[in-house]
């Protein structure tokens, strides 16, 4: 019994010993890159690099903006490095942590403010997204401001209006209601907020344009094309281990490690896709983008459960009977209680 225990605590200690480097290295190259912007004009300038990255590689650089504390550094950009099985592997460039300074001034975020609101109007998909991701981090921070009790009269004043025009602009532009559950929302609640969020109710979907954008410009269906590959290489391939590899190119092409070739990956879909729509009569091309269609997040049905949870919490009644009129327009809806 000693014996077996002994050779066990060998086993694990070898194992130790020779991962512990790949351990040390991993959290010594946590990121690929730093970027820092110390001015606004080079924060504007990596944004608009950010959309040109976005629109290459048919998704969002980022999605959520971080706070970080500094007074010199206005933005910073982390460019991470990937884990995968025992291997340090890099990130495509694409791939970004963002951080914004939540040490600055109110007129800063005002500018950053009209800034986003300027690439909103531009005819860009990407330009439109990328211009209500930072919404949130602009409201924490006029919120942070405010109550910090720091500001004159005046400020003060701004700061409030600031509050309730980006609110109004994460409802309109960004159509999210998830504010309606932090702990403060109703004392920054006013009759503005509520009436855009009332509009809402009455108009609750997300506009189709998104939809038909993302499947007509982003959906790649070169990912299930399997004309290109030579035969003698679709012999080769064996079926069973194609479908072993499920999810595996993605991962590659996420962390740049080199394990699958396109050719692999594109076959394992195929025939994926092709076993669906078998079962559902259509062609594997078609069982494709009804999964691309039904993943895509913003089409279909607003959050108005997050407007019935607001009313019924907060007890605010302006919502009721517009609450009410969406329950009988929508029956297919599940709405949760409200009163």
């Amino acid at each position: 019994m000693k014996k077996y225990k002994k050779t066990i605590l060998i086993t694990i200690f070898i194992k130790f010993f020779f991962t512990l480097p790949n351990l040390i290295y991993a959290q010594n190259t946590s990121f690929k890159k730093v970027f820092a912007a110390k001015t606004e004009e080079e924060m504007y300038n990596i944004y608009t690099q950010f959309i040109d990255s976005s629109s290459i590689y048919k998704e969002l650089s980022f999605s959520y903006i971080n706070d970080f504390n500094s007074n010199d550094t206005i933005m910073k950009i982390e460019q991470l490095y990937g884990w995968h099985r025992g291997y340090a592997t890099i990130c495509k460039q694409n791939r970004n942590r963002v951080y914004i300074s939540s040490n600055m001034q109110i007129d800063f975020y005002e500018r950053f403010y009209h800034y986003l609101d300027s690439l909103r109007q531009k005819e860009s998909y990407y330009s439109y997204f990328l211009s209500v991701v930072p919404l949130y981090f602009l409201r924490r921070n006029f919120i942070k401001l405010f109550e910090s009790g720091k500001l004159n009269r005046e400020d003060s004043i701004k700061t409030l209006n600031m509050i309730e025009n980006v609110t109004i602009k994460i409802i309109n532009d960004k159509y999210d209601f998830t504010f309606l559950y932090f702990n403060n929302t109703s004392e920054y609640m006013t009759e503005n907020i509520r009436q855009a969020l009332i509009k809402k109710i009455k108009h609750p979907f997300y506009p189709e344009i998104f939809l038909n954008y993302y499947m007509n410009n982003i959906v790649d269906t070169s990912d299930i094309n399997i004309s290109n590959i030579p035969i003698e290489i679709k012999e080769k391939l064996d079926k069973k281990k194609l479908k072993s590899l499920a999810n595996e190119y993605e991962l590659q092409k996420k962390y740049g490690f080199e394990r699958i070739s396109k050719y692999e990956y594109i076959l394992n879909k195929y025939y994926f896709y092709k076993e669906i729509g078998h079962k559902l009569g259509i062609s594997p091309g078609q069982a494709y983008l009804n999964k691309k269609k039904k993943m895509y997040p913003y089409k279909g049905y607003l959050d108005i459960n997050a407007i019935a949870d607001y009313s019924g919490k907060c007890e605010d009644d302006t919502f009721i009977l517009y609450l009410e009129n969406f329950q009988k327009k929508h029956p297919d809806y599940k709405l949760r209680p409200f009163r």
